[in-house]
Order: C-alpha cells, then sequence, then structure tokens
C-alpha cells in the first residue's frame, strides 16, 4: 500500500470525458428502471496513473467507470399534484390503515374518495369527490389529509392514541413533527350550525350504542339482517335496463348512489355496533387487565370471536377443502394439480364435479372478495382464483387433527372463556371489587357479542362494490365486443366525469382510450415502487421508518405487540399471495394484510407484517386465531429471509433469528 498526499482542491477530479459518460450513464439507468436512481460508481485510471488520456491513446489506458450500485432515491417522493408546499399539511398514507400497497386503479381511487367522502353526509356536510381536501393522490396511491385533526387541540389529545391502534410508528414519527411550529394547535370556536349537526348525529349514534349494548345477540342479528335487506334492493337495482348504454348507465348510477353507503347504513348502523364492541374492550378491559398485573390478558379475551364475516369465510373454505379432501377424485386432483392449472380449470368449469361444486358455493358466497380488493379496479376471486386454490392445497396438507382451523379456533374460544374468568377472579381482588367484577363480566359478555362485528361494515360496503364492479365489467365487455375498448376492464381506468361523458354521448372517444393506455403505464411504473413512506408532508419530507425500540436498539427487529404467544417456524416472506404456497406452521411475513390475505393465517404459525397495529386488521384476525403477531417492523421482508428459523414473540414485539435457514 501506497500513501500519497496531494493538493487536488485546484484540480478538477475528473476528466470532462468521464463526466459526460457517468451523465450519460445514470440516463440509462433511471431510464432502465423507470425512477431517479441513487448510483454510485467508481473511476479506475489506467496503469500509467494518468488522469487524462494522451492524445492518441486508447480509453483503457486513461481510465475506466464502474457501476457498483444503483437503487431507487426512496427520498424523492412524489408530492400530489398541485399542492401547496403552504401551509404545511401532514398526510398518512392510506396503504397503512388497510394494508394494500400497489397503486390504485383510477376509478378505484375516486371510488374510494366517492364513498368515504360521502360519509359527511351523516355530519350534515356535503362534499363530494372532486370539492373535498381529505383525501390526495401521490404515486397512484391515496393519502389521508390529517392537518386539521392534529392542529385542533382536542383532535390532538386523541389522535396520538388513535394512530398508534393503526400503526404505532406513525404516532412515533408525528411526536418527533409536533416540534414544528407549522403544525401548532390553533383554537378555533365551532359555528353553532357545526355544533347542530354533530348533537344531530351523537345523540341517536349514542342511542344506537346502548342498545347494542342492552341486546348485543339480537343487535347483532338485526344488523347483518339489514345488510342482506340493501344487499337484495341494490341487486335489484343492478337488473334494470336493455341495450348496451341503458346497462352503462344503470352501472353508472349505482357507482354515484354508493356516496351514500356510509351515511345511510355504514356509519348509523355498523360503526355503532363497533364503537358498542371496542368501548368496553379499551374502556375496560384493557386497564383492569393492567391493574391486575396481567396487561396481556385482555387481547387473549379476543380469541375466538363469533360473528366476524371474515374468520367465518376463513372457516368455510377450510370447510371447502375438507369436502374436497374427502372425495378421492378432487383430491387426487388438488394434490397432483398445480394451483395455477386448478384455477383455470374452475373458470372453465372443468375440476372434479365435487371440487367444482364446493369452490362454486364458497364463491358464491365470497368470490366478490380479492387482494386489495378495496380498489374496484383489481380482479375478484370470481374472477381469478389462484389464491383460492393456493390455500386449499395449503389446508390439505394439514394433516394433524389438532391443527385443523376449526379446533384451533373452537380451542381459543375456550382460551378466551378461561381468561375472561381468570380477569373476572382477579379483580374481585381489587379494592371494591364485587362491583368490578360485575362490571368486567358485563364487558367480556358485550365485547364477545359485538367486537366480531368491526369486520361486517366493510364486507357489507365490499359487497356493494362487488355488485358495481360486476357491473362495470359487464358494460366493458360489451363495449369491447363492440370495438370501443381493448379490454373488457379499461373502463377502470377512466375517471367519474369521463364515464358520465361516455354514458351521455354513448361512446368511447379517442381521448379517453389514449388515457386509458397512459393511466395503464403509469400504474405499471408504480407497481415497481418498492419502498412507500408511512407518512407526507406537502413541503417533501416522507418518513418510512417503523418502530424503534427506546433503548436504542435500533437494529433490533422489534414491532408492536398485537398477539400474544410465542412461536418459532421457518421464515416464509410473502409479497404476493398469488405467488407463494404457505406450508403450516411457516411463520407469514408479509408487507401488509387485507380480508384477502387471512385464508393464510389458518395454516400460519405466526404472522410478522411492516405496516399495521393492535385495530388493523391483520392483527385483530390474528388475536382471533391465537396466532403470536407482531406487526410495524421495519423492513421486514428484506431483514427476513424465507427459510430462516425464528422466534416470533406476540407479548414483547420481538423477532428473534435463531438460525440462517437455508
Amino acid at each position: 500500500v501506497r500513501v500519497q498526499e496531494e493538493d487536488g482542491a485546484h484540480r478538477q477530479a475528473l476528466p470532462d470525458e468521464v463526466i459526460l459518460q457517468l451523465a450519460e450513464m445514470g440516463r440509462n439507468i433511471a431510464e432502465m428502471y423507470e425512477y431517479p436512481q441513487d448510483i454510485e460508481w467508481a473511476w479506475v485510471t489506467g496503469d500509467s496513473g494518468a488522469t487524462h488520456p494522451k492524445e492518441g491513446a486508447s480509453h483503457l489506458a486513461w481510465g475506466e467507470v464502474y457501476i457498483l450500485q444503483s437503487r431507487p432515491i426512496t427520498t424523492l417522493f412524489p408530492l400530489p399534484e398541485g399542492l401547496p408546499l403552504e401551509p404545511l399539511k401532514a398526510m398518512i398514507g392510506f396503504h397503512v390503515v388497510q394494508g394494500i400497497l400497489e397503486p390504485m386503479t383510477p376509478l378505484g381511487r375516486q371510488s374510494m374518495e366517492h364513498i368515504l367522502t360521502g360519509g359527511a353526509l351523516a355530519f350534515g356536510a356535503d362534499y363530494t369527490y372532486d370539492n373535498q381536501t381529505a383525501f390526495y393522490t401521490a404515486a397512484e396511491r391515496i393519502w389521508i389529509n390529517v392537518t386539521g385533526i392534529i392542529r385542533h387541540p382536542l383532535g390532538l389529545k386523541a389522535y396520538p392514541r388513535a394512530i398508534k391502534s393503526i400503526d404505532p410508528a406513525v404516532g412515533q414519527i408525528f411526536e418527533h413533527l409536533m416540534g414544528d411550529p407549522r403544525l401548532a394547535p390553533v383554537t378555533r370556536l365551532p359555528k353553532p350550525r357545526t355544533i347542530f349537526n354533530l348533537l344531530k348525529f351523537i345523540i341517536p349514534f349514542w342511542g344506537r350504542i346502548i342498545k347494542y349494548w342492552r341486546h348485543p345477540h339480537q343487535g347483532a342479528g338485526d344488523f347483518f339482517a339489514l345488510m342482506e335487506e340493501e344487499m337484495a334492493k341494490i341487486k335489484a337495482v343492478s337488473q334494470r335496463g336493455h341495450g348496451l348504454w341503458d346497462r352503462f348507465r344503470t352501472h353508472l348510477e349505482l357507482w354515484q348512489d354508493s356516496r351514500f353507503l356510509f351515511p345511510r347504513t355504514v356509519v348509523p348502523r355498523g360503526v355503532s355496533a363497533v364503537v358498542a364492541g371496542m368501548v368496553p374492550f379499551f374502556g375496560i378491559l384493557q386497564p383492569f387487565s393492567a391493574q391486575t398485573g396481567h396487561p396481556q390478558r385482555y387481547l387473549e379475551i379476543a380469541r375466538g370471536l363469533p360473528n366476524n364475516v371474515t374468520t367465518e369465510m376463513d372457516l368455510i373454505l377450510w370447510e371447502t377443502a375438507q369436502t374436497i379432501r374427502d372425495n378421492d377424485d378432487a383430491y387426487q386432483a388438488f394434490t397432483n394439480t398445480s394451483a395455477r392449472q386448478l384455477a383455470e380449470e374452475y373458470l372453465s368449469k372443468e375440476l372434479p364435479p365435487a371440487a367444482q361444486k364446493a369452490v362454486e358455493k364458497f364463491m358464491s358466497r365470497y368470490g366478490m372478495r380479492g387482494l386489495g380488493e378495496i380498489d374496484l379496479g383489481r380482479p375478484r376471486w370470481r374472477e381469478e382464483p389462484l389464491h383460492i386454490m393456493q390455500t386449499i392445497k395449503s389446508y390439505l396438507s394439514i394433516t394433524d387433527p389438532e391443527q385443523a382451523p376449526d379446533v384451533v379456533f373452537a380451542r381459543g374460544a375456550e382460551a378466551a372463556r378461561k381468561a375472561g374468568e381468570e380477569l373476572i377472579n382477579d379483580v374481585r381482588q381489587l379494592r371494591w371489587g364485587w362491583f368490578k367484577s360485575r362490571l368486567v363480566r358485563m364487558a367480556i359478555g358485550r365485547y364477545r357479542a359485538l367486537a366480531g362485528l368491526r369486520e361486517a361494515p366493510k364486507f357489507f360496503a365490499i359487497r356493494v362494490m362487488g355488485v358495481i364492479r360486476q357491473g362495470f365489467l359487464e358494460s366493458g365487455r360489451a363495449l369491447d365486443e363492440a370495438g370501443l375498448l381493448e379490454n373488457p376492464d379499461d373502463l377502470f381506468f377512466l375517471y367519474a366525469p369521463e364515464l358520465e361523458e361516455a354514458a351521455e354521448k354513448e361512446t368511447i372517444t379517442p381521448t379517453m382510450r389514449e388515457s386509458i393506455q397512459e393511466r395503464r403505464e403509469t400504474r405499471a411504473r408504480e407497481m415497481k415502487r418498492v419502498q412507500l413512506p408511512r407518512v407526507l408532508l406537502s413541503d417533501g419530507r416522507v418518513f418510512f421508518e417503523g418502530l424503534q425500540t427506546g433503548d436504542g436498539e435500533t437494529d433490533s427487529i422489534v414491532g408492536d405487540p398485537v398477539s400474544p404467544g410465542v412461536v418459532e417456524g421457518k421464515v416464509r416472506v410473502v409479497l404476493n399471495p398469488h405467488e407463494t404456497q404457505l406450508l403450516p406452521g411457516e411463520i407469514l411475513v408479509c408487507p401488509g394484510t387485507d380480508p384477502a390475505w387471512t385464508p393464510l393465517f389458518l395454516a400460519a404459525g405466526g404472522l410478522v407484517m411492516e405496516v399495521g397495529g393492535m385495530m388493523t386488521h391483520g392483527s385483530v384476525v390474528a388475536r382471533e386465531y391465537g396466532i403470536p403477531a407482531v406487526v410495524g417492523v421495519h423492513e421486514a421482508t428484506t431483514r427476513l429471509e424465507t427459510g430462516q428459523r425464528v422466534r416470533v414473540d406476540g407479548s414483547t414485539g420481538r423477532v428473534l433469528i435463531l438460525d440462517g435457514g437455508g
């Protein structure tokens, strides 16, 4: 090694030819990956040590440029179009709340804004998707504007606890941001009309909650009956009209009417049921569990909940697998045929009769569900059944009777009963224990009867969206056959005003077709984005990090403990359930989940997610199944590798790597 010190401050570090070469390389790499790149490079001079080529010298004589590494510039995240830098706005990703990381289709995004904004009608406010300020679009994804909440004194008090139940890492990010004076609370006196509208909503809302508490089982039954009644009305409307454009206008009308979904049904009846279940959970069971020295016990009471449409769906899919197991032809087909081939045979009705009938029965009830189902433009199981075939194959590999999902679920319900009795007995030893124990018993009864309804409002909304999607696909196929579209799902790449224009003119214009193609290309490019921030500020700052420990162990694999218990097993990193089959007992490691992921939970030994908190979907279902779960783990899908053996502690939030696997 030779060390030579020189004063290079007044000398050009790279020759012009190399600078130009690097610039060209940088452009080519960015174009290849379709994103701005963070590129590491090296320049090695020739053997002569010359830093500039001599006249007539070969390229290798004066040096060579090497590209060492290229990766996306994750901090260079696009801002919502037209959003000014000031006043500062703070936004959290919709993917943090819903676990859908992929870009949404144009109509899918607008549908969510249309439906969610319509919920304001329940509070006396009338907003539409084109004049609301609660949601923005960046990187083809929805961002929720929470600025007004955190700048309101009351909102600032309630927000940290509420957001930590969704994603603790977001709570930590906002604790850091609270020092920014641009996000300081501003006291504003509410307008009299605002107070009137809130009281008009709150009084009957709490009246319904009290009614749920008085008759919890009847209340749950009444809500399910209401859902079926509303669905019957919507399906009847969907059958109106004759001819291509008459039917098209019917489907568009159903989409437009979906803005009343929340104010008429979901908020007054569904959300009140959810609140009726959550109040005893967080208001009584959680604090009393802490007082008795068992802070995780209230989570154990959440196992095996009745009235949950998602766990019911998973158990019915298990029954479907058992029907297939009991038929030799069906069982042999699922044992010896790939999931992809099974999916193709199901769609062409070529499965063995017993299997075809069993899967069709499942699809008749749940076929409108699918991965990323909140996006109206994403395919449903009845269109792409690959995920269901893979899950059935996983279920068929469960041979231990004690690990059968229905047995595990029943065991969880019994464990919840015992945990409840233990909590009641421990509370009885406290001061005023006779009264507190009666209060806890009442809370357990109400919680167990009503908490499962948490999934019901969304299930109702997804069923409605399923009818709307079927309608647009019907019109899309007709327009495809008429030569006006290239694909039956092209309509999901148009926005509502364009659909309204098409209905009025009874055609799909060339401009619309060009827009469809451009938006498909944009979505395909966004599918390549590998990392999403949790929080986005209008000044361009982004925050990715997951949960950090308070003791400085930033390298620890740690997250939020949301489902108690300890399990050891092999890691299975799953980015897309369509591409992976989970083996029984494996630890499912994924970016996030929505209801379409939960059939995998019945085969999983444990769960580790990058996003989520106590009350996000994956956490709730994991608790109900009794699966140890840790969520909010930063970059879990890259820090953990398939085949590694790990220990997941759902009580402390730590994930320990036991060996490297292979």
